[in-house]
């Protein structure tokens, strides 16, 4: 009697794109205005919620942070399912790219180091949202401590 071991069945391939790096060099205010879009978007309601995971599902390997892909996927995104229009008025930094590249730089420099996250936090008083502080303030902080 003789055994024959065949191999095991092969596995169904799965085509999965990899999620797309940002780009190296630091804060992209561009890029983090539509990630706040497209997190805002998903906010509204389940329609859009599942338009998002819908459109991650098709095209982006399933991976539904926004943060995780590149700028120009997420402008396709927005400007085929008018997201700019849907969350106008409920971004604050939609009219000033000064601002949103300011409010960048912070979030950035807070990520650093828990130390940097402190210095904020004892700048900023109760309001820990950089986006809710003004111009001037946001820039007196980045001349203070030198955030880059």
């Amino acid at each position: 009697m003789s055994l024959t071991l065949e191999p095991p069945p092969k596995r169904a391939r799965v085509d999965h794109q990899p999620a797309r790096a940002a780009p190296a060099g630091g804060v992209d205010p561009a890029k983090d205005l539509l990630v706040e879009q497209v997190k805002i978007f998903q906010q509204l309601g389940d329609l859009q919620k599942e338009a998002w995971w819908e459109h991650c599902d098709l095209n982006l390997g399933g991976i539904r942070d926004p943060s995780r892909h590149d700028a120009s996927v997420l402008q396709n995104f927005v400007i085929a399912y008018g997201v700019y229009k849907a969350v106008a008025g409920r971004t604050s930094q939609d009219a000033d790219p000064l601002k949103a590249s300011l409010v960048a730089r912070i979030k950035q420099y807070q990520r650093v180091d828990k130390s940097q996250l402190e210095a904020w936090y004892g700048f900023c008083g109760e309001i820990r949202d950089p986006g809710r502080h003004t111009v001037a303030e946001l820039q007196e902080f980045i001349r203070v401590c030198g955030v880059p």
